[in-house]
């Protein structure tokens, strides 16, 4: 729209132009034509002049000599002259007439008219005419009195006989031998006596001036044809530098205009020549207010950036390379946003410094995108860490337990082939008992690494903590006072009862500790909660749990709390706040809480004290009484058991403690072997397969052993919770799971169990 509108003002500009052009030539070419007329006109005049000298000198001549006789046959005496020597008769008797000069000039002109179509007239007239033919008309008579006042001779354009002439009269002066014929009329000598009045024609003037005034027109014409080409073309060219001009702006202004960026231009006094139009929405000022105050930059700068800001704004190099810079700015509105200043000096030639040329880009998402991937990373490192760290503690307590299978299964055995008042009860009693921490010790490294051992079933979280008051006040510091507050009506969770009191018993030492010798209060709540994503952002797991109901279970402590930097490692393995302990307690915890798909929020300050919240996923039943003890009853198996291990020691203690509940025992110590002996004995009925072997492992055997028999019974062992194998065999078929070590009890239960199905 803009380039039409300067189009059609160079169309008018050029019109204006070509107008004015056209009134000059119009004007020079009639001022010539004028001009050029006159000087036709002055050239008649001219003409009629020299007629005039001519007739003037012609009578002189004549009057000098009295006039001149000519023939009478030949010339008609002239009436009006009364001298008495008109007429003469010579001796031979030739008759003679006197011919006097304006008698001679009559008689001359009469020929030359009779002889040209446009002949020259001449003719004497005077106020006070002897012959009526010299009498005048009325603008001659009009010039005749002009004499008499002093002047000297008139002109005028008029026709003769339908045709142009330019008519001359000059005034005629009596002299001393126009005395001889006018004296007689009162004429005296230097009076002004008439006027010659000489007629040029103008007809050939005027067909020379047509031609002359063609060529000086077409000639004009042509200036004027030039002149406008000159005019339209340089218009043209002017109007192709403008649109030359108008595109570049318009590049010049998309490129600058339309960019995200806030950009600008300052000259080296800081003056702002330039600013684009996204500055407004960058700093929500608009580019008015920075090209009106040069210091408005500079004052948008965050305080804490503004020396940085400045020191770089101070110097600018002299070569062409361009500083960059990240500071903050302080919007309008308040807000804070990050900016990415790229700073380029504006060189002329020469060298000439113009200012500097900046481009600021908002990067403050691009920042919080980068924090949140720094975050992210170092989540991801803590994760990868705690995950390598759970791998090790995993194998660490599955090697473990093969080693403690051994020493509580014998242990047990001997206690039972013992009578209980024999010396060596009381060291096997030890034996078990340190056998025991020693299983527990591997509990925490499966519970940290998510793969203890889980009886997974409906719990009652409130009955659980009451049956562990006991337990609780006796664990803790005797200045630290316990309190309870149990919601009513709480959902069931699912869970393993001893992995969740490890939690409570952990959280709660920890509290006491952290109490120390003061008096303080650890309070025990539980609730049920429906959290959404806003509230799981920032607990530990997040990355796994889902939106939805859970039943919380609250330990707050009036201690000395934790900074940010101590709760960020609390969760790390073998991290300590004691000058004594093993370092897995919270690990530990986090482990089981990731096993039970839960979730684990801490609020904690210095002074402050802390609150641990547990968060489990609430189950479909209502609170009530689910751990039913069963009736013991003694049982007995028979048949043959397939025992399948890559550790002597399980084998040889797993087989006796078979053989103790009935059963014939075959041995295997991988799957491969396994597989050849259920081939060749007949009416195996159970198998207990390890999870963990060389050559072929307790998956693959189990496969292959459901290949050859579907209807086999496989009771799966490992050192990893029920829950994991549970998912991994779901649907399979799978007998029962039995966790190492396991005692006598215990593997009669899981026996009992799998055959009875």
């Amino acid at each position: 729209m803009k380039s039409c509108e300067n189009i059609g003002k160079t169309g008018s500009f050029c019109l204006m132009l070509c107008l004015i052009w056209t009134a000059v030539i119009a004007a020079i070419t009639t001022t010539t034509l004028v001009v050029y007329h006159r000087n036709v006109i002055s050239e008649a005049e001219n003409e009629a002049r020299d007629y005039f000298r001519l007739n003037y000198y012609y009578r002189a001549w004549s009057a000098r000599l009295g006039g001149v006789y000519a023939p009478a046959d030949k010339v008609e005496p002239n009436p009006y002259l009364t001298l008495p020597e008109r007429d003469l008769v010579t001796t031979g008797g030739k008759r003679l007439t006197l011919v006097n000069p304006a008698y001679m000039t009559r008689m001359v002109f009469d020929d030359i008219k009779k002889s040209s179509g446009d002949p020259v007239v001449s003719k004497l007239t005077s106020l006070k005419p002897t012959n009526p033919v010299n009498a005048p008309d009325s603008w001659e008579r009009e010039a005749l009195h002009a004499f008499e006042r002093g002047a000297k001779d008139q002109s005028q354009i008029t026709k003769i006989d339908g045709k142009p002439y330019l008519r001359l009269i000059s005034r005629f002066v009596t002299e001393k031998p126009c005395l001889k014929c006018h004296a007689q009329h009162g004429y005296k000598q230097n009076e002004v006596r008439g006027g010659i009045s000489i007629a040029i024609p103008l007809n050939g003037y005027y067909e020379g001036e047509k031609q002359v005034r063609s060529y000086i027109s077409a000639g004009y014409l042509f200036l004027w044809v030039l002149g406008c080409s000159g005019i339209v073309y340089s218009t043209r060219k002017r109007e192709v530098y403008e649109q030359q001009l108008l595109a570049n702006e318009e590049k010049f202004r998309t490129v600058c205009d339309w960019t995200q960026d806030w950009e600008y231009w300052a000259d080296p006094s800081g003056k702002m020549m330039y600013v684009s139009p996204p500055c407004e929405q960058v700093t929500g000022y608009s580019a008015e207010e920075f090209m009106q105050d040069k210091n408005l930059v500079i004052s948008l700068v965050h305080p804490d950036d503004r020396a940085v800001y400045e020191e770089h704004h101070a110097s600018l190099p002299d070569n062409n390379e361009a500083e960059e810079l990240e500071f903050r700015i302080v919007r309008r509105d308040g807000n804070t946003r990050w900016i990415h200043h790229v700073c380029r000096p504006v060189l002329a030639t020469g060298s000439d410094n113009r200012g500097r040329r900046v481009s600021n880009r908002d990067i403050t998402e691009q920042k919080h995108q980068l924090e949140e991937r720094r975050q992210l990373e170092q989540q991801m490192m803590h994760t990868q860490k705690l995950e390598s760290l759970g791998v090790m503690a995993g194998g660490i307590a599955h090697d473990f337990n093969n080693i403690l299978t051994s020493i509580v299964g014998n242990a047990d055995i001997a206690m039972m082939r013992i009578p209980p008042e024999s010396i060596v009860a009381e060291n096997l009693k030890k034996i078990e008992q340190g056998a025991l921490r020693a299983t527990d010790l591997a509990k925490q490294l499966l519970a940290y690494s998510g793969k203890g051992r889980f009886i997974v079933e409906p719990l009652d979280l409130n009955r659980m903590i009451e049956d562990m008051v006991h337990l609780l006040q006796v664990s803790i510091s005797k200045k630290a006072l316990l309190r309870f507050h149990f919601s009513d009506n709480l959902p069931s969770i699912e869970g393993d009862a001893t992995q969740l009191r490890q939690i409570i018993m952990n959280i709660v030492i920890n509290a006491s500790d952290a109490i120390g010798e003061k008096s303080g209060v650890i309070a025990i709540r539980t609730g049920c909660i429906e959290c959404d994503r806003k509230y799981l952002k920032g607990v530990w797991m997040e990355e796994n749990i889902a939106e939805g109901m859970y039943v919380y279970l609250e330990i707050s402590d009036t201690g000395c709390g934790m900074d940010k930097e101590t709760v960020s490692k609390i969760f790390d393995p073998f991290f300590t706040t004691k000058f004594t302990g093993r370092g897995l307690g919270m690990a530990a915890v986090l482990g089981i809480v990731r096993g039970h798909r839960g979730a684990i929020k801490v609020y904690s300050e210095p002074g402050k004290g802390t609150t641990f919240k547990v968060l489990l996923p609430a189950g479909a039943l209502p609170a009530s009484i689910f751990n039913a003890v069963p009736d013991e009853m003694d049982w007995k198996g028979e048949g043959t058991v397939l025992l399948v291990d890559d550790e002597d020691t399980v084998c040889a203690i797993g087989s006796e403690m078979l053989q103790m509940l009935g059963f014939d025992v075959v041995t295997a110590s991988d799957g491969r072997e396994a597989l050849a002996k259920y081939k060749e004995i007949k009416g195996i009925r159970c198998v207990i397969l390890d999870l963990t072997m060389p050559h072929m492992d307790g998956d693959q055997a189990f496969r292959e052993l459901r290949t050859l028999d579907p209807e086999v019974k496989v009771v799966m062992s490992s050192g990893y919770n029920e829950h994991e194998i549970n998912q991994k065999f779901a649907g399979k078929g799978l007998a029962g799971f039995i966790q190492k070590p396991y005692r006598l009890s215990t593997l009669k239960e899981v026996m009992q169990k799998a055959l009875a199905e």
